[in-house]
C-alpha cells in the first residue's frame, strides 16, 4: 500500500539495451493502495527477446503516475515480447516513445505488443510514439483496451511508412466503456499492408 520507486536506467544514452530470454524490467504495485513507479529507459538501440517484457502496473491507483518512458531510441525490436502499461480499477500510466525528440528510425514488432490496459473498472493510459517506420509482424499487436472505463488513444507522430502484416493489428477497444481513438500524424503514409 507504499508508493513504489521509478526504474530508471542510464540516465546518460547508452548505445545498446538488450532485454532476453524471459527477463523484464518492472515498476508495480502488487497491492490494492499502492502506487507505481514508472520504467525511464535511454537507450539508442532497444532489443526485447523471447518472452521478455517491460512494464508498469497497479491494482487501483488512480495518479496515474506508472509510465513507461523510452527515450533517445534509434531503433526498436520487439520479438515475441511485450510492453505494457496496466491497472485493474485505477488508472494504468501511458507509454511514450521518444516524445519531444528526435523520431525513431524504425521500429519492428515480430509477434510483439505494445499495450495499455485497465482489464476491469479502470481506466487506461495512452500511447504515444514518434517514428518514422514501423511495422507489425505475426500476429504483433499496439491497443488501448478498458473493461468499463475511459480508454487512452494510440498516437503516432513523423511516421513515413506502417506496414501491418500476418493478423497484426492497431486498435482501441472497450466492452462498455469508451474507447479511446488511433491518431495518424497528417503527413502522407507511404505504405500500409
Amino acid at each position: 500500500t507504499g508508493i513504489a520507486g521509478s526504474v530508471n536506467i542510464n540516465n546518460n544514452t547508452v548505445n545498446s539495451t538488450e532485454i532476453s530470454n524471459n527477463s523484464s524490467i518492472t515498476a508495480q504495485a502488487n497491492q490494492a493502495g499502492g502506487e507505481a513507479g514508472s520504467v525511464n529507459l535511454n537507450t539508442t538501440q532497444l532489443t526485447l527477446d523471447n518472452e521478455s517484457k517491460i512494464s508498469a502496473s497497479n491494482i487501483d491507483d488512480t495518479s496515474g503516475k506508472g509510465d513507461v518512458n523510452l527515450n533517445n531510441l534509434d531503433n526498436l525490436t520487439v520479438n515475441n515480447s511485450e510492453i505494457s502499461a496496466s491497472t485493474v480499477d485505477g488508472e494504468a500510466g501511458s507509454i511514450n516513445i521518444n516524445q519531444n525528440e528526435d523520431s525513431v528510425n524504425n521500429i519492428n514488432l515480430e509477434s510483439g505488443k505494445i499495450t495499455v490496459e485497465a482489464t476491469n473498472d479502470g481506466n487506461s493510459g495512452s500511447i504515444k510514439v514518434n517514428s518514422n517506420n514501423l511495422t507489425a509482424n505475426n500476429n504483433s499487436t499496439i491497443s488501448a483496451s478498458t473493461n468499463t472505463g475511459e480508454g487512452g488513444n494510440i498516437d503516432f507522430q513523423n511516421l513515413n511508412t506502417l506496414k501491418l502484416t500476418n493478423n497484426s493489428d492497431i486498435s482501441t477497444e472497450t466492452n462498455t466503456g469508451i474507447a479511446g481513438s488511433v491518431n495518424i500524424n497528417n503527413n502522407t503514409v507511404n505504405s500500409t499492408e
